[in-house]
């Protein structure tokens, strides 16, 4: 019997297979993260081409066959990632936060906060000129919203920080408004610093993306 599901996604990543196919890993708001096939899509007048590309936040249709998901329609919510408007900073950390976020979360495992918060976090991507900061917020509400934030004052991370850094931890902890936590967000490297720490180790942080986010940045500010 052919299992279907009708989902609203986050398109995480692609890859290009076969001839003209694309490997899709999907983050939906009702399973969590389904992997997918999109036959065809690469074709110059596919129905797919627009809806498979990262970032992308769409309505799709899947269909199970022979144990494998495929793709049979993807429709444009909202435009959230234009590529052509993010600077290349922006990319490679949009991507980091992307990134952290496959290693935290179970497959099929439903988190709609967290989907609205990574919703939220690409739309600001494309929206702000600084870039780490941004990264910084979405890292410590997903922890937050993981249980992996530490909050005690015994804690000798958390309590090595400044009373507003650790009100503004507290603060993420509340609040899912993406804009009102980067408006909020103090100055300085501190906070950065502690959701790094935060990350469990056993995940092999930091990644591919993090060398080039940390390159873009000294290309930038050199």
């Amino acid at each position: 019997m052919t299992r279907v599901r009708l989902c609203e996604a986050i398109v995480l990543r692609t890859w290009d297979i076969g001839e003209a196919d694309r490997f899709c890993i999907f983050f939906t708001r009702e399973c969590g993260t389904m992997p997918a096939r999109a036959y065809g899509a690469r074709r110059l007048h596919s129905v797919l081409s627009g809806g498979v590309l990262p970032f992308r936040h769409v309505h799709i249709e899947l269909t199970q066959t022979h144990g494998h998901w495929v793709v049979r329609s993807a429709r444009a919510v909202a435009d959230i990632a234009r590529h052509e408007q993010m600077a290349p900073l922006s990319f490679a950390f949009l991507s980091q936060g992307v990134e952290l976020l496959l290693h935290l979360i179970e497959d099929e495992e439903p988190l709609p906060e967290v989907f609205d918060l990574l919703k939220q976090f690409i739309h600001m991507m494309t929206t702000r000129t600084e870039s780490s900061s941004l990264l910084t917020v979405f890292t410590l509400r997903l922890l937050h919203l993981l249980g992996l934030l530490a909050l005690e004052s015994h804690d000798g991370r958390f309590g090595a920080l400044l009373p507003e850094e650790q009100y503004f931890i507290r603060f993420c902890t509340c609040c899912d408004d993406f804009s009102v936590l980067c408006t909020a967000f103090p100055c300085g490297e501190n906070l950065a610093n502690f959701s790094r720490a935060m990350i469990p180790t056993d995940i092999g942080y930091p990644w591919k993306t993090s060398e080039v986010a940390h390159t873009f940045s000294a290309k930038l500010y050199l």
